[in-house]
């Protein structure tokens, strides 16, 4: 599984708390209300390595100067888009 890149120096303590918050209030999988959550553990992993690669390599955060976490920890030269991400 992808960890999640942070190498932000205002970043600190709360980076996992940041994260995870980010996680639950942005996908739905978390929760049964509606007809977007996992049916099974299996897919309910593989979303949440897409959700993470994706904020990593082709999500660009204006903290980090207009890059993504990815090229900001040297892991990437360019923005991917979920085309090559998925390949």
């Amino acid at each position: 599984m992808i960890a999640p890149v942070c190498s932000h120096p205002n970043s600190g303590k709360t980076a996992a708390g940041t994260q995870r918050f980010k996680c639950l209030s942005s996908g739905k999988r978390f929760a049964r209300l509606t007809a977007a959550h996992s049916k099974s553990l299996k897919h309910h992993v593989a979303m949440q390595a897409i959700y993470i690669a994706h904020y990593n390599f082709c999500r660009v955060h204006s903290s980090l100067g207009k890059q993504t976490p990815a090229m900001a920890a040297g892991l990437a030269t360019q923005k991917m888009n979920i085309v090559e991400l998925l390949k």
